[in-house]
């Protein structure tokens, strides 16, 4: 019986995790080294989550950084678009102000024919009205006491018709001579005048052209740099929305299979304890009174043992909700991190749609570009056409002009000649009859003295 005794004792002495293979016991051994390891998986949580915080932290730090330099690279791309259309709008300055320069040299020129033309006018006149450095005549006789006039012209009146007349057909052969090398160097002028205007407007539109057609190698490349910019940028942010996912994959996959560990440790908790339950109970079927005995001689000292297992239970049900309370704060966290990775993911999305947008516009905005360099280009070629044909025209009524230009000099001259012939014979006329005064002065003296 003693010995029967013994064995019950050192049964129960036993620690039940022999039943259990230390996975579940009531003694508050094990609730202890329980406690301790729930303490210290709480506390690696809790680290983990301090690092996780921090490595949020620094996340958004770059996004923060690059977020700053983009900006920081968007205002100096707009700088940059504001040069060049500053260094355009200067070239059209440059070019119109040739073009000014040119208008006034052609104005000048214009001016410079229109002088010599009015020179050429006034020389005509003058050598027709026979003004020359003796431009006065005096008519003086020194024998005042004849009486008579003769009916024919004095000598020196003769001389000076004759000289007159001579200066007149000298007059008309020069001025044709003069009207000859004057239309000539007329034409000659104008003709310079055109070609250097000609030759100044098309060097300026080959200028334009050129400045036009590097413009168009400049847009050029810079659109093949900035599509490579996009490129770039497009891989890069595959790269990290593909990372973000593998990211998600794995997170997601870990707390699946974290989730599983923790529902089979569960079952086999709780299949251990049954085990455990099980055995007690057959124990105590076995035992019988022997037990009941034994543990009224120990009454006194299994109820400390049960009070303190009572307050070390209410301390384990405290530390349960208090680890029940953070699991379900780190799963909220979790549910938090997943909603911020949706909407990462829907931001980037939006992103790579703006972006591929505006792609499609800048695309479509360079290739009405090069339609408007290629239109401009034929612009100009026609522009060139016109004004080669403006100048024919222009060198064909030049032609005409000049020769309309020397029959009307003519006529005027022979007008002009015309009209001095009809004065010389006015001027005869009005001779004659004074003549005739003369005569009948003389012959009727007394009637001259009676008056």
């Amino acid at each position: 019986m003693k010995n029967r005794k013994n064995s019950v004792k050192s049964l129960l002495s036993l620690n039940p995790s022999t039943f259990l293979d230390s996975n579940w016991s009531d003694s508050p051994r094990l609730s202890q080294q329980l406690l301790a390891y729930y303490k210290s998986k709480s506390l690696k949580l809790e680290k983990d989550y301090d690092d996780l915080l921090k490595i949020i932290q620094e996340v958004k730090q770059v996004c923060d950084l690059t977020n700053e330099l983009q900006l920081e690279l968007n205002l100096r791309t707009e700088e940059v678009s504001k040069l060049q259309q500053l260094i355009g709008d200067l070239q059209v300055q440059l070019f119109r102000e040739r073009e000014e320069n040119i208008r006034i040299s052609a104005e000048n020129d214009n001016l410079k024919i229109q002088n010599f033309e009015n020179q050429k006018k006034i020389n005509m006149l003058m050598m027709i009205n026979g003004i020359t450095d003796k431009k006065y005549y005096h008519f003086m006789t020194n024998d005042f006491q004849d009486k008579l006039v003769s009916s024919k012209l004095p000598p020196k009146l003769q001389k000076l018709k004759e000289e007159r007349y001579k200066n007149l057909i000298e007059a008309l052969d020069n001025q044709n001579k003069t009207s000859g090398t004057g239309d000539s160097q007329l034409s000659a002028l104008n003709n310079e005048s055109q070609e250097f205007y000609l030759n100044n407007h098309v060097k300026i539109l080959k200028e334009e052209v050129e400045v036009l057609l590097k413009e168009k190698d400049l847009l050029n490349e810079e659109r093949k740099i900035e599509r490579q910019r996009l490129q770039k940028e497009l891989d890069l942010l595959g790269s990290k929305f593909k990372e973000s996912q593998d990211l998600l994959c794995t997170t997601t996959e870990k707390l699946v299979y974290l989730k599983k560990k923790n529902e089979k440790n569960e079952s086999v908790w709780m299949e251990e304890k049954n085990k455990c339950l099980k055995i007690i109970h057959s124990l105590k079927l076995r035992l019988g009174d022997e037990i009941t005995d034994i543990w009224s001689s120990e009454n006194s000292h299994t109820r400390q043992n049960s009070n303190e297992g009572l307050k070390e239970k209410q301390i384990e049900k405290k530390l349960a909700e208090q680890y029940q309370q953070k699991i379900v704060a780190l799963e909220s966290e979790v549910n938090s991190l997943r909603e911020r990775a949706n909407t990462c993911r829907q931001i980037f999305r939006d992103k790579t749609e703006k972006m591929t947008a505006q792609v499609a516009y800048l695309k479509n905005k360079y290739d009405d570009l090069d339609r408007r360099r290629l239109l401009e280009a034929e612009g100009f070629r026609t522009d060139i056409k016109m004004l080669n044909k403006r100048l024919q025209e222009l060198e064909k009524k030049l032609v005409k002009s000049a020769t309309e230009i020397q029959k009307n000099e003519q006529q005027q001259l022979l007008v002009s000649a015309r009209n001095t012939l009809y004065r010389a014979k006015q001027l005869e006329k009005e001779l004659e009859s004074v003549k005739t005064k003369l005569y009948s002065l003389e012959s009727n003296p007394e009637q001259n003295l009676y008056y």
